[in-house]
């Protein structure tokens, strides 16, 4: 069972032990509240959250059955317990397989870089984001001009904007950012400081800011690190769109709104805007 189990290794940074509560339930998914730090439990099927779990096929469906908002769950000595009316589920953490979710140090690859810019335009991603195609506008100019704008203004009109639990300029920003730090591109300490301080204020929903967190501290969803991983020629280059589609499930515009942070960051890599429609 548990060998089938996955955790990310980000957890690790800030679930030490203590009591927490079910923060939301979903529809496959639930997550955890350690104060403000969340723990994601999902099924394999669904992909593994950078601050999260993974069960097995057959384990998450009756814990989605029993568990309600604001069921008590204690971790402790690597165990995480959770107390619902009808039953208590145990899972033992420290016997879940571990994911590395760091970020890679890759190495610019422009064909790749160009290929990623075509493959959304011709799959229309920019169609589907979850911002207007004037907020779009906005947050381009101030993505691919970084080094030209007030990147303070561009995080302030991003950070929050949009509806869900990940508004679309949180999204676009992760997607953005994920980029540039793996290619280790100076625009990207330009971001760490401001964003971080507006995280701090709380400017946006829980759930973003524990992704925004996680990102500032160098840690990406597995299936966004494995888009990464395709924008070099370790990967085949078939690979490319596949994990694009991969990415393009989660949530309702998540995937598109991180794709085309992606690729604003490809268009200013590349030295230019004028294809980031």
């Amino acid at each position: 069972m548990a060998g089938q189990n996955e955790r990310s290794n980000y957890i690790r940074s800030f679930l030490r032990g203590g009591l927490g509560q079910v923060d939301s339930v979903f529809q496959h998914s639930l997550n955890v509240a350690f104060d403000d730090e969340l723990l994601h439990i999902g099924s394999i099927a669904s992909g593994l959250s950078v601050f999260g779990i993974t069960l097995a096929n057959g384990e998450i469906e009756p814990l989605l059955a029993a568990v309600q908002v604001n069921d008590e769950v204690i971790f402790r000595q690597g165990q995480l317990t959770i107390y619902t009316r009808s039953r208590m589920f145990r899972y033992p953490l420290d016997k879940f397989g571990e994911k590395d979710l760091r970020i890679p140090r890759m190495i610019v690859d422009h064909n790749r870089l160009t290929q990623l810019t075509a493959l959304a335009n011709e799959m229309q991603i920019s169609a589907d984001i979850g911002l207007s195609q004037e907020n779009y506008h906005v947050v381009k100019q101030g993505l691919t001009a970084p080094m030209r704008t007030d990147v303070s203004h561009t995080i302030d009109f991003m950070i929050g904007r949009g509806k869900g639990l990940t508004p679309s300029g949180d999204d676009m920003l992760v997607g953005y950012l994920s980029v540039l730090q793996a290619f280790q591109h100076p625009a990207n300490a330009m971001f760490t400081a401001p964003l971080r301080a507006k995280v701090n204020q709380q400017a946006t929903t829980r759930v973003s800011r524990n992704y925004i967190t996680a990102l500032l501290d160098g840690y990406v969803s597995a299936d966004i690190l494995a888009l990464l991983q395709a924008l070099t020629d370790n990967i085949p280059a078939n690979e490319l769109a596949k994990r694009m589609h991969t990415v393009l499930t989660m949530g309702h515009t998540s995937g598109h709104d991180t794709i085309m942070g992606m690729v604003l960051a490809a268009h200013m890599i590349l030295g230019g805007n004028e294809n980031g429609k």
